[in-house]
């Protein structure tokens, strides 16, 4: 009698099962470091109980075939678990209590907040009860100023300073009782805060990255030739850095469009566009068009501090050129695993961060859904605007999750804002990067600025609208098993799961379903 052939559900991919070995190793050790211990059991019984839902029999001979890959899945989940337990245990704060300190340093990052690190310091320590005269401290620490800013104090990045204030350390767990995980991530031992009258520069200078120079540099000509909100927005979107966005961020947050302003693939899509035409003038091929290509953009992801958007895209680009080089099928489920496999072996706190998450939910949601939803919308609305339309319809749907659980209230316009949008930011962010190395050689050219101060403007001007209409938002509740199921039911209508067609429409209308009843309180 002939056995009936298996089923396959979906196809076997090791990076993935390696990637969730490593996520869930990270949060249980999240967990623990916060004492949340019934928390992480119940995560760990969970994982168990699926495990064990096959028979021993299925579970010896899956271990057999796939050794290597459970060995790894081993490896991260204990490699999780110890990163964030044992740093959260070892971050402890210098003083309980907000204390004086003079202090000399060097301006790591400046923008709306002024980052010190290589602190030399003296200060009251209220636990040991005496003064700490001239401590060399470990990590960085923000510096908040109680007044205006003076024009006449001009920081830059590796200017050595001496100040005075009063400092409140940070700890490891913040006051919701959960992971300080920004704190942790980046090492930010504490708050300084004091009046601009009590810093000044010592006018010598410490070189704090290799790349200094073309930052400050970059900086320079944008705020030579334009505005001074355009030019932070351009100095945002090439090195992915924020700070100075304080007054018109939280437009682009509102709107949907703060993906816009972080240095993502469509970014280093452009470079490798570039990069590819080079190499064909050039007549570059194979290896040493890979290692090229590959080269300037690690350069790249170094300038911008390996921020995770950037690296993210690094990796899945090196590994679409690599599986074209040597003539393997590129699988970008596979591609984007590996990419946080590789981040959060160097950085495994960076799961808590938002940039992580927007950048991951955003892609793994134009993984799973962009070519179903691009079938549905190539039906009426072509196949070139619908793949549009199906890209940024299914990022949104990735964040979607992430968002409404900081913000809770999210803008219906934002994916009409962001279809309007993504063509004006790629053309600012391309002219941009053309016209700053034409006028780096040719100084005179620098009317050519133009064209992105006018893609620049316009960005803030949709932000601005769309995040000034009231009635447009929809409160959202921020419940953590429905935006599970966002994710479970984003997989079950992708490519990635072999079901039948009818079977993924009533999914499809569970995704639906539960979009709409994580929606609380309609404003129209």
């Amino acid at each position: 009698m002939e056995e009936k052939p298996i089923i396959k559900l979906f196809n076997y991919r090791p990076m993935v099962i390696c990637a969730l070995a490593l996520v869930f190793g990270i949060l249980v050790g999240g967990l623990f470091a916060c004492g949340n211990y019934i928390g992480a059991l119940i995560l760990v019984v969970l994982v168990y109980l699926i495990i064990f839902y096959l028979k021993f029999t299925s579970l010896a001979k899956l271990i057999y075939k796939h050794f290597v890959c459970v060995c790894f899945c081993l490896v991260f989940l204990v490699f999780g678990f110890s990163a964030v337990s044992i740093k959260a245990f070892l971050f402890k704060p210098y003083c309980d209590h907000q204390t004086s300190i003079v202090a000399s340093g060097t301006i790591v990052q400046n923008g709306s907040h002024i980052v010190v690190s290589n602190l030399m310091a003296t200060y009251y320590n209220s636990n040991e009860n005496k003064i700490m005269h001239n401590q060399k401290m470990d990590g960085e620490y923000y510096l908040y100023f109680k007044d205006d800013y003076v024009d006449s104090i001009n920081f830059s990045i590796g200017d050595d300073v001496v100040f005075s204030g009063s400092v409140k350390f940070n700890s490891a767990i913040n006051t919701d009782g959960e992971i300080n995980s920004a704190v942790l991530a980046n090492n930010i031992y504490g708050n300084i805060y004091l009046s601009y009258s009590n810093i000044n520069k010592t006018g010598t200078k410490t070189k704090t990255e290799t790349f200094d120079f073309v930052k400050n540099a970059a900086k320079k000509m944008f705020d030579a030739n334009l505005s001074q909100e355009s030019a932070n927005i351009a100095y945002a979107m090439v090195f992915g850095e924020k700070e100075n966005l304080e007054g018109i961020y939280e437009d682009f947050k509102l709107s949907g469009m703060a993906h816009l302003l972080a240095v993502s693939g469509l970014h280093v899509g452009f470079f490798v566009a570039i990069l590819t035409l080079i190499c064909k003038l050039l007549k570059l091929k194979g290896k040493p068009r890979f290692f090229v290509i590959i080269g300037v953009l690690l350069i790249y992801a170094w300038i911008c501090g390996f921020r995770v958007s950037v690296t993210r895209a690094l990796i899945m680009t090196a590994a679409l050129m690599l599986s074209l080089l040597i003539g393997r099928q590129y699988d970008s489920l596979s591609s984007l695993s590996f990419a946080a496999i590789i981040i959060l072996l160097f950085r495994p706190l960076e799961l808590f961060s938002l940039g992580f998450q927007l950048s991951f939910c955003a892609v793994l949601g134009i993984v799973l859904l962009a070519k179903p939803l691009a079938r549905l919308f190539s039906k009426f609305l072509g196949e070139r605007f619908g793949g549009l339309v199906s890209i940024t319809t299914s990022a949104t749907i990735g964040t979607l999750p992430i968002l409404i659980t900081i913000y809770s209230r999210i803008s219906s316009l934002s994916l009409v804002a962001n279809l309007i949008a993504v063509p004006v930011a790629s053309a600012g962010y391309m002219s941009l990067m053309v016209f700053s190395i034409i006028c780096a050689v040719l100084p005179f050219m620098h009317f050519l600025f133009a064209v992105p101060e006018v893609c620049f403007k316009a960005l803030m001007y949709i932000a601005k609208i769309t995040a000034s209409v009231d009635r447009a938002f929809v409160e959202f509740i921020p419940d953590k098993l429905l935006i599970l199921c966002v994710f479970l039911l984003a997989f079950s209508v992708s490519d990635f799961l072999f079901l039948s067609k009818k079977t993924k429409r009533v999914l499809a209308f569970g995704l639906l379903f539960v979009l709409l009843f994580s929606a609380g309180i309609y404003a129209f």
